[in-house]
């Protein structure tokens, strides 16, 4: 009898496993669909070089509550880019409760919201504003875009500022909101989470890390060593870094050569890292990571189009009748504002993106040497589902 309660509670747990292990397959749709425009989206920026960190899962929420208004090719064009699944704003809200569940034992802070801003007196249809709130959390407000453009662009920046814990700001920029703007589309994501095994302090010291091939500069190297995650390959080392719970990682892509990075981001896809981060595994690894802070703002309404989102962004061919039931609508600015802070601690990271509508006119091997004295790329990831929630490159710790 005494057994009883430890069977139960293996039996609970095990009920869990299965849950959890069920709710990954159904959201794995929507998780490899986000994680291939991700890769698609990073082979348009990497080329901008040096530091660049921005958040793929915001970008797509944002342009997929868009594209729920969408029709005709329109809709068609921006499935396409996105690389929408069937069923595609179910699966995002589902994809986005996994994400904000995760938060919920307080071992570290997740939060996922979105929002949607109206012209005050404009009618929008019944249908696209509860597709919103049911599948994004997304309610509408209403702002007078025609009357007070400043002080509209204000309100929705200090949403977005109290969303992300004051870590973005001034997301949409001077002149991006104005009397022709008719709607306005955020997504905002935070995260704040302490490492599983902590960097400890009294090891950390500025060493060379290698800018390029055979240039140099001193950075503040944390070290670390134990059981990790750990892949190789002809190409780069991998090395996964849990946060306390373990539902979140930061995987870090390490080049093999120095100078390596654009090389390495060329030849990027999307079954290339999947197949590289299924193939990791616990190994012991003996790790120096750099801290660094970074914060990047940029638009991408051109290079959306340059991906094959052209009508969204086109007068007389943009269709949003799903929004208003009139073809007047037209995307006129997509912005992306994000953070991130690495430390001893763990990681803060944060970002938001809007979308603005307007009018037309081994146990027995060694330990791995895992040293990050070289541009790298980073990644944090949802570990259940496998949907990346940021990305960036960290080409000087400096800058």
């Amino acid at each position: 009898m005494k057994t009883l309660p430890y069977l139960s509670l293996l039996f609970a747990g095990a009920l869990a496993t299965q849950a959890a292990a069920s709710n990954a397959a159904a959201l794995k749709p929507v998780s490899d669909a986000n994680n291939a425009f991700t890769i698609d989206l990073h082979q348009q920026l990497h080329a901008k070089g040096g530091n660049l960190f921005y958040s793929p899962y915001s970008i797509s929420s944002a342009l997929g509550m868009t594209h729920s208004g969408a029709r005709g090719n329109t809709a068609a064009e921006m499935a396409k880019v996105l690389r929408l699944p069937a069923n595609a704003h179910a699966q995002q809200g589902a994809l986005m409760g996994a994400i904000n569940d995760g938060a919920k034992g307080g071992k570290y802070i997740i939060s996922v919201a979105n929002s949607l801003w109206g012209q005050t007196g404009d009618k929008f249809q019944a249908p696209f504003t509860g597709m919103l709130e049911k599948n994004y959390g997304g309610g509408l407000a209403q702002l007078n875009f025609h009357g007070q453009p400043e002080p509209s662009r204000k309100v929705i920046n200090d949403w977005v500022t109290d969303q992300t814990r004051g870590k973005i700001n001034d997301l949409l920029p001077r002149g991006s909101v104005t009397s022709d703007t008719r709607l306005v589309l955020v997504n905002a994501i935070y995260f704040l989470g302490n490492w599983q095994s902590p960097f400890k302090g009294k090891y950390t010291r500025d060493e060379p890390f290698f800018t390029s091939a055979t240039k140099s500069i001193e950075a503040p190297l944390m070290r670390n060593s134990g059981r990790m995650t750990y892949g190789q390959n002809a190409e780069a080392q991998l090395v996964a870094l849990p946060y306390k719970g373990r539902d979140l990682s930061m995987v870090v892509v390490l080049p093999r050569k120095r100078g390596g990075l654009a090389k390495l981001e060329e030849g990027l896809t999307h079954a290339k890292l999947q197949g590289w981060l299924q193939a990791m595994r616990s190994r012991r690894v003996i790790l120096s990571l750099p801290k660094f802070k970074m914060t990047t703002q940029f638009s991408l309404g051109q290079t959306l189009q340059s991906m094959g989102m052209r009508d969204a962004f086109t007068p007389g061919r943009a269709d949003f009748s799903g929004i208003n039931g009139q073809r007047n609508l037209s995307i006129t600015a997509v912005v992306h504002k994000a953070f991130v802070e690495v430390n001893e601690r763990g990681t803060e990271a944060a970002a938001a993106t809007g979308v603005v509508v307007g009018v037309t006119s081994a146990p027995v091997d060694p330990p791995a040497q895992f040293r990050a004295d070289h541009p790298f790329l980073f990644l944090i990831r949802h570990n259940d589902t496998g949907a990346i929630l940021f990305l960036g490159r960290l080409a000087n710790p400096k800058d």
